[in-house]
């Protein structure tokens, strides 16, 4: 059964300033355009790896997230962005919390097309919602005994919960991408194992 790769931790506390001074001007630029979309292909190819070729910008990006300096210097930048943002675990971890027990059932929508919580529905539950889309619909009625009929429709749509959690994690730098031989997302892990038979 495959198991997911171990996360990894910071080694030293050496600041990030001077872990950047001991990579070269391409490393330095790989760890600084890593953050931006957390692809180690991307940000190889934005640090001038590969001359434009994503294959070879792949092999470089592989390369450079197995060099324990620019994981380590990738870390404590990911760590000294959060301090000056000032995220803190516990908070972060209340609102991702917040995210991932997001129930569609913890909102109501009256004839009106109004969105509020349904009783009983946490407080900070509205806070999980990423779209609210309005309509209102007006049906002429038809004859002399007819009445105009108006229709409310309403879209309400919720945060990504798995997007909301990675980037999350990421930004924190509870997790960094491990390039791995046979490339393989969480979601193929998940699929591998459920696909596994009890024993």
């Amino acid at each position: 059964m495959p198991t997911a790769p171990a996360l990894p931790v910071r080694v030293s506390r050496v600041p990030y300033e001077e872990l950047l001074a001991g990579l070269d001007a391409r490393e330095r630029a790989f760890v600084q355009e890593y953050p931006v979309d957390f692809n180690a292909t991307n940000a190889a190819l934005r640090a001038k790896y590969g001359n434009g070729n994503a294959a070879s910008a792949k092999v470089q990006g592989v390369r450079l997230m197995q060099d324990p300096r620019v994981v380590e210097a990738l870390l404590a930048l990911l760590e000294t962005r959060a301090e000056r943002a000032n995220i803190e675990a516990g908070a972060l971890l209340e609102e991702l919390s917040v995210i991932a027990f997001s129930n569609i059932d913890h909102y109501r929508i009256d004839d009106y097309g109004n969105v509020s919580l349904a009783p009983g529905a946490p407080d900070k539950a509205i806070r999980c919602v990423s779209k609210i889309k309005k309509k209102v619909r007006h049906i002429k009625g038809k004859g002399d005994d007819e009445r105009d009929e108006v229709i409310y429709e309403t879209e309400l749509s919720l945060w990504n919960k798995n997007e909301a959690i990675n980037m999350a994690m990421k930004h924190r730098g509870m997790f960094i991408e491990r390039v791995l031989s046979v490339t393989a997302t969480l979601e193929d892990l998940l699929k591998a194992t459920q696909a596994q038979p009890d024993e």
